[in-house]
């Protein structure tokens, strides 16, 4: 065999350079592909979910992202928050909710909408500023108002015939649609720079509130995926929703929690399972580790 290789000295180094250059192809496109899902991954869990999603028990449907109901309340959360700032394993977490709010139009029918309800500068830094400004200003915790996304803006004039700019703001020509600037030329265009909302689920409905929009916004990073959600504050959406009962005044919020961590077993997540009465499932997969978690308090 090996005579038999140098007699076709042309023919085997040819053969030898395409099984060189395709297994080195291979390798590189591997190593290219692996590296990019981790980026992925990484960015993901970095910008967007978080290692892991805690719900809460009675939580039926898994789809908390972007199914039309309100989630299940995790009543334990002042326990859990306890439980959760005693690791050493968890670097950091936070809580947020979600719902589908209405948007109520005197002149025209309803739309529907995604919202987070958040302490923002909170979800800010836990998701790396991933939020960026259009238009307006960003909400401060505190603050009263909501934030609309740029997407959102588009829907709703398509469904709803009204253009949003932020309260206080001017009209900027450059961001309106090709039919939006049609209507502002012809000066039959409708803006609003405040929101009749009504929070609602499949079992009630909250409270109608008229709040200011604060501000138009993208996010960096996933814009595609997450560009339907919107921001209220955390007061705002407790009011809303309608979680705070009129016998007490007592508070409960839907809640999504986020949770980032430096290590985690199956030992530690029993831990806080056990203490929060809750249950971990993994975001996406296998790839994101970070916490997320999604309830109510």
């Amino acid at each position: 065999a090996w005579r038999n290789l140098w007699r076709h000295k042309s023919k085997s180094l040819i053969v030898g350079v395409i099984l060189f250059a395709g297994a080195l192809l291979m390798t590189v496109g591997n190593a290219l592909i692996e590296g990019a899902q981790q980026g992925l991954a990484e960015n993901m869990i970095k910008r967007a979910t978080g290692h892991l999603l805690v719900t809460s028990v009675d939580q039926a449907n898994r789809d908390v992202f972007f199914a039309p109901h309100t989630i299940a309340d995790i009543t334990t959360y002042p326990a859990m928050k306890a439980v959760l700032e005693q690791q050493d394993y968890i670097e950091k977490f936070l809580p947020l909710t979600r719902g589908t709010m209405l948007i109520l139009n005197e002149e025209g029918k309803a739309g529907d909408e995604f919202v987070f309800g958040v302490n923002f500068d909170d979800y800010q830094r836990f998701f790396l500023d991933n939020v960026m400004l259009v238009a307006g200003a960003l909400l401060k915790n505190g603050e009263r108002g909501i934030l609309i996304s740029d997407e959102t803006r588009k829907n709703i004039f398509d469904r709803q015939k009204f253009w949003i700019i932020p309260d206080g703001a001017e009209l900027d020509q450059a961001q309106l649609t090709p039919k939006a600037k049609e209507k502002a030329a012809k000066g039959t265009l409708t803006i609003k720079r405040e929101l009749v909302l009504l929070g609602y689920s499949k079992n009630s409905m909250g409270t109608d509130i008229r709040l200011p929009v604060k501000g138009i916004f993208r996010f960096k990073q996933f814009n595609k995926i997450w560009g339907l959600n919107n921001f209220m504050d955390i007061e705002s959406y407790r009011e809303c929703f309608g979680y705070i009962t009129a016998a007490d005044k007592t508070i409960i919020t839907p809640m999504i929690v986020f949770l980032s961590r430096h290590f985690l077993d199956e030992k530690s997540q029993d831990t806080v399972m056990r203490e929060a009465g809750t249950h971990f499932s993994e975001t996406w997969g296998n790839v994101y580790r970070d916490f997320f978690l999604m309830s109510s308090i």
